[in-house]
Parts: structure tokens; sequence; C-alpha cells
């Protein structure tokens, strides 16, 4: 493998690695149970993809990974922090949701580079569900912030 499809792989495990703790987080700090399994199965399903991208790499590359590769997700993640104390769960999803547009950027890079066909599918396929659970996320936080402004998502304002 090339040292820049190496380093693609390395920073697309990152940015996920980054997501499923700051998905975890956010997941913790939302009383809404269905909100937080949602959460808790995106930050699982990160994790998961982190894995199966680090076993593309070869054992020897695999090795040299000594550092953190620091991402632009974690500064977003920081963010995350500070709406938690809030307990403002519109606030946290869309933290969350900036976060995922982040990721699906990187994924939109690392796909623009010429990588063999098998990588290529696994990030099509990681971005395709990534995309999904980016609108699922949006959806979410357009119905709390109706909620939070007297309009709740599933009526209909009458003029």
């Amino acid at each position: 493998m090339k040292a820049n499809e190496i380093s693609t792989i390395k920073n697309i495990i990152q940015v996920n690695l980054d997501a499923a703790d700051g998905l975890r987080m956010a997941a913790d700090s939302i009383n809404d149970s269905m909100m937080q399994g949602f959460l808790t199965r995106c930050a699982r399903a990160r994790r998961k993809y982190a894995r199966r991208l680090y076993l593309t790499l070869s054992k020897e590359d695999a090795m040299q990974w000594g550092e953190r590769l620091e991402t632009g997700i974690t500064s977003m993640w920081n963010q995350l922090k500070s709406a938690t104390y809030k307990f403002y769960p519109a606030a946290i999803l869309k933290e969350c949701s900036q976060a995922e547009e982040y990721a699906l950027k990187v994924y939109d890079d690392a796909l623009s580079h010429n990588l063999p066909a098998s990588l290529r599918d696994l990030l099509s396929s990681q971005k395709n569900v990534l995309n999904e659970r980016y609108k699922e996320l949006n959806s979410m936080v357009s119905q709390l912030e109706q909620w939070a402004s007297g309009y709740p998502a599933s009526s209909s304002k009458s003029v």
C-alpha cells in the first residue's frame, strides 16, 4: 500500500475513533432513551468502521502507528463537551451533526484519491451509512428546535 493511502486510512480511522468517543459522551449526556440508543448505536458503528479500516493495514503499517493523529473533528468534540454541561439535547445533537458533516467531508476527500477498489468499496459503504445517520441527526435537531420554539414537529401552524 502506498504512503498516501496509509495516511488516508489512518486519518479516517482516527476520525472514526474520535466520533465514537464523542457519540458515546453525547449519549451519556442525554436523558432521552431513544436518542441515547441512536447515539450509542452510532458510536458502536464508528468503532467497527475504525476496526475494519485498521484491518486493511499491513501488520507493519499498523505497528508504526505510534502517535495519535490530530483531526478537525477533535475540536468539534471538545465543543460538544461544553454543550453537554448545558444538558440541552438540541445543542448536543447539533454538535454531533457538525462532527458527522466533517467526517463525511473526510470520506469524500479520501474517495477522491486513487485507492484500490476494495478499499474504495469499503469507504463508500461506510460513507453511505454515515450520510443516513447524518440525515437522522439533522431531523432530530429540527424536531427538538421546533418543539423548543413551541411548535412541535408533528403539528402544523394555522395561519
